[in-house]
Formats: C-alpha cells, sequence, structure tokens
C-alpha cells in the first residue's frame, strides 16, 4: 500500500512541477504554488520511498535469520538424536533383557520415546528428550512466523 501511495504521490509531484514550468512569466503566483506543491509532494515521496526500502530491507533480514534459526535448530536436534541413540545402544548393552526382535538400532526419535520408560533412571537421556522436543517445538513456531512474514511481504508490497 505504501508502494502505490508513493508513485501516486511521485505522480503528483511531476504533475505540479510541469505545471510550474509551463506557466507564463506574468502568472509567478501560480507557478511558485505548484512549484511548491512539487517540492512537498516529492519531499513526501522521498520519505515513503525509504520507509518502503527500510521495511523491505527488516523483511528481507528477518526471512535469513528465521532460516538460519531452523537449520541451527535442526542440527541440534540430529546431534540429541546421535548422542540419544548411543545412550539406548549402551543401556541395552548393559540390561541385555531386551530381545534383540524388539529392536535391532535405533533409528530416529520414535524409537527413543519407545526406550523412555526403560530409561527414566538416566537424568541426562531426559534432559536431552526435552531439549530435543523444545527444539521441535521452536521449529515449528519458527515455520509458522516464516509462513506471517510471506504475509507481510505481500502487504508490504500490494497493500491491505
Amino acid at each position: 500500500m505504501i508502494s502505490v501511495f508513493a508513485i501516486i504521490v511521485l505522480i503528483i509531484a511531476v504533475y505540479s512541477f510541469l505545471k510550474a514550468t509551463d506557466q507564463p512569466e506574468d502568472n509567478f503566483e501560480e507557478a511558485y504554488t505548484y512549484f511548491l506543491g512539487a517540492i512537498i509532494f516529492g519531499i513526501v515521496f522521498i520519505i515513503l520511498l525509504c520507509n518502503v526500502v527500510l521495511l523491505t530491507i527488516k523483511v528481507e533480514t528477518r526471512g535469513h535469520i528465521i532460516d538460519d534459526k531452523i537449520a541451527m535448530l535442526e542440527e541440534d536436534n540430529h546431534t540429541i538424536e546421535e548422542s540419544l541413540e548411543k545412550t539406548i545402544e549402551i543401556y541395552l548393552e548393559e540390561e541385555g533383557d531386551c530381545d534383540e526382535k524388539t529392536i535391532t538400532s535405533v533409528d530416529n526419535i520414535n524409537d527413543v520415546i519407545y526406550f523412555l520408560p526403560k530409561l527414566e533412571s538416566n537424568v541426562l537421556a531426559q534432559k536431552q528428550i526435552q531439549a530435543y522436543v523444545d527444539n521441535k517445538n521452536k521449529i515449528k513456531e519458527l515455520k509458522e512466523e516464516r509462513i506471517d512474514l510471506s504475509k507481510e511481504k505481500w502487504l508490504l508490497y500490494f497493500g491491505r
């Protein structure tokens, strides 16, 4: 909406300037009025243009920051999954009461959740699982924010 308004203001400024230069020399007051209008609308256009540029930079930068945060959290979750895999494998080796048909290897977080009741005594595993769940929730929030950002971009360019 701001962009459309800036374009309208620019058109009015150019029109006023052209009218000011088209006036005869004996009609100085009317030419001065048009010229003053052109200057005022030109200043308004510059202010609106600066606002559009600053808002665009803000929106674009926030989009890149969101993507970087999502990548960081996904990397953390991958590290947590690997750590939990090792913890469960060690637990299974030590306990040995789980038959091999139940699980051959820990492939994903669902397997970790399956073994969670058996790992309740392991505080580190619980903290890692909680961190994993928290990271998943943050990723979900950031993805929602990215969707909202797309809406903000549309409103910035085309208005309401």
